[in-house]
């Protein structure tokens, strides 16, 4: 055998002997993690159900608010969403007008309305609100709380085919992750860009993921908390 011939093969051994000592030091649970990552932002929904139980629950980044999103239109304050978690969930709905937050009139051009709910976890808060269907008044007085929205399967299926479909292309970068018994503590960096744009996206997150012992599929995501939403916090205290 003569020596280019030799090298070369010594070269496919060394290549081999890598990516076989990569496979033997991930482990069953973090390959799997990574295969849901790869599945989850490619949109491919398929692979992310194979990898995920039946009874799989994503919990989104909790926060620290009333739990209800709002949209201005025409200078009014409309209830566009309220959350099942929302310590109002009962006593405001959809589409109800805020007149008042802690007894200020509510205005888009009033500064004071910017952001109102805000704060730290107790911050009491006070809304004057006419129902949707009439045209009725109430009062709602309550405490910001500490609120973790979750998912389903089939939401969270949903949710990442709706986000990869914004993307032309985007990877992962800066993957760090350890495990101990089911749990998986994993970070990394999102990139992305849109089709026709030079411009790049991106976020950073910290998510934990808790794995089916039994059937060795995901049975959790727990994502966690930003520097941003203690920002907030700070920003919107009394």
């Amino acid at each position: 055998m003569n020596k280019p011939l030799i090298k070369s093969f010594y070269s496919i051994l060394i290549i081999q002997s890598i990516l076989i000592s990569l496979s033997i030091g991930q482990n069953r649970k973090e390959r799997i993690v990574l295969d849901f990552l790869d599945a989850r932002f490619s949109g491919d929904a398929k692979m992310v159900k194979s990898l995920s139980s039946r009874d799989f629950i994503y919990f989104n980044t909790p926060y620290v608010g009333l739990g209800i999103t709002t949209e201005w239109k025409q200078d009014s304050l409309i209830i566009k969403d309220i959350s099942e978690e929302s310590p109002a969930f009962n006593q405001l709905h959809q589409k109800d007008l805020i007149l008042e937050i802690n007894h200020a009139l509510v205005s888009q051009h009033n500064s004071r309305t910017e952001n109102p709910f805000k704060g730290p976890i107790g911050k009491s808060i006070q809304l004057a609100v006419q129902s949707s269907d009439s045209s009725n008044f109430t009062e709602y007085q309550g405490t910001l709380a500490l609120i973790q929205e979750k998912q389903d399967l089939g939401q969270f299926l949903d949710d990442i085919q709706s986000f990869a479909s914004l993307w032309e292309m985007s990877e992962l970068q800066n993957v760090f992750y350890f495990s101990k018994r089911n749990n998986i503590v994993i970070s990394y960096n999102w990139i992305g860009n849109k089709e026709g744009e030079s411009v790049q996206y991106t976020f950073s997150t910290i998510e934990i993921y808790e794995i089916n012992p039994i059937n060795k599929t995901v049975k959790s995501i727990q994502s966690q908390w930003s520097e941003k939403q203690l920002i907030d916090q700070i920003k919107g205290a009394p």
